[in-house]
């Protein structure tokens, strides 16, 4: 059994999950309660920007939904830090088909990962 590293505990920080399979999201927002994380959950993006306006202090968006270049989904993750603040931060689970945009490579608030994620990994993610 490989040695892994204890859970760290989050100080209260807000997450938006946004993921399109209730299941997994589901299961990520029970992780992030867990780890000490407040989360709000939606299953698509009309939601998220409605809850990301409602609350105040949105702190990190995990989105796992596709992803496509210069689709309206990326126009409104650039919504999002409009209405969440330049410091939002974003950890996107990528499918293996999935590429990254061009414009997002060495943004220092944008964290990707590929799918299948460990907790573990994403909670260091989160962290970061």
């Amino acid at each position: 059994m490989p040695n892994r590293q204890p859970v760290l505990r989050a100080p209260l920080r807000w997450v938006l999950i946004l993921e399109g399979n209730g299941p997994i999201r589901d299961a990520m927002g029970m992780l992030l309660d867990a780890a000490g994380y407040t989360t709000l959950a939606a299953a698509e993006l009309g939601e998220a920007l409605l809850l990301a306006r409602e609350r105040r202090g949105l702190e990190i968006t995990v989105m796992s939904l596709p992803l496509r270049c210069g689709t309206p989904l990326e126009q409104a993750l650039f919504v999002l830090r409009q209405i969440a603040g330049d410091g939002l931060k974003l950890v996107v689970l990528l499918d293996n088909a999935q590429s990254i945009p061009t414009e997002w490579r060495g943004d220092a608030r944008i964290r990707l990962a590929r799918k299948p994620v460990e907790a573990d990994v994403l909670l260091r993610m989160l962290a970061e």
